[in-house]
Order: C-alpha cells, then sequence, then structure tokens
C-alpha cells in the first residue's frame, strides 16, 4: 500500500492525497514542457500508486485524506477518511 507516492512529513509515517496529486501535476507539466519521458513515467507512478491506494474510493470516486504509516508494526493502511474540497 504504501510502495509508492510521496511522503508529505519528514518522519515518513504519512501520505496524503494532495501531496501526490500536486506531484503528478508538476511531474507532467514538466513533461509537457521538456517533453522528457522521466517525468511522464514520474507522472504515470505516482497515477498508479494513488489510484491503487486506499486513498481514492473506487465506487464513489471520493478522495480520502490519507494513508497513515504505523513505525512498529510497518505497515500502511490506516485510512485517514477526512474529506476536503481542494481533493
Amino acid at each position: 500500500m504504501c510502495n509508492g507516492g510521496i511522503y508529505w512529513d519528514i518522519k515518513k509515517t504519512y501520505k496524503n492525497a494532495v501531496t501526490n496529486e500536486l506531484a503528478i501535476e508538476c511531474s507532467f507539466l514538466l513533461f509537457k514542457l521538456l517533453n522528457e519521458e522521466y517525468y511522464l513515467n514520474w507522472t504515470i507512478k505516482l497515477s498508479d500508486w494513488l489510484l491503487n491506494s486506499k486513498i481514492v474510493d473506487n465506487v464513489s470516486g471520493v478522495i480520502h485524506d490519507g494513508l497513515n504509516f504505523d513505525l512498529k508494526t510497518k505497515k500502511c493502511d490506516k485510512l485517514n477518511s477526512a474529506l476536503y474540497t481542494y481533493n
């Protein structure tokens, strides 16, 4: 679940939607500007991760805030289901 995406915090305990959404947008814009496949590959990797994480509800399309990573159990499956308009 946590393989991929970008952490929101320096402790690497949280991956949220908006950080990854902005990274997707930036990598795509860099691809359009520079026409370098490197940035397109990042766009695809980040998009795939976001769409396959628990953050996006595949039925409703609702985007939750993010995922918590438990440093003790090494699991990244605790969904923060808070909803914000910017997602």
